[in-house]
């Protein structure tokens, strides 16, 4: 059977395809607490560009999320955090499902809010 009628076929691979790029996914491992673009580069010994990148594809995938807070002096600061504690892939009649177990949203007053403040 190819691909699944439910639209599932290309955002797994693409998932898969990210998965694969070893930058892509030391930058995910690095999320597993709120960081700065320029943390996780000094965490993965990369340039700020290469990680901006990934970090933009990983959150068109969902697998982190961006909260932007603004601190005191209006400076508005994004943090990014891995979304999922687990991927599984699974092969059922020819076609590939990626499954994501979520982590726990923290709470804060950051949560959903852009222009939350913060010190």
């Amino acid at each position: 059977m190819g691909q699944s009628s439910d639209g599932t076929g290309a955002d797994e691979r693409a998932t898969l395809e990210l998965l694969a790029d070893e930058t892509a996914l030391a930058v995910l491992a690095a999320l597993d607490e709120p960081r700065t673009a320029s943390e996780t580069a000094d965490v993965c010994d990369l340039g700020l560009s290469t990680v901006y990148r990934k970090l933009e594809r990983l959150t068109d995938a969902d697998l982190c999320e961006e909260r932007v807070t603004v601190r005191s002096d209006g400076c508005r600061v994004s943090r990014y955090r891995r979304s999922v504690d687990e991927l599984r892939v699974s092969l059922l009649d020819g076609a590939i499902a990626v499954d994501t177990v979520r982590r726990e949203r923290s709470p804060g007053p950051a949560t959903g809010l852009a222009g939350a403040v913060s010190d």
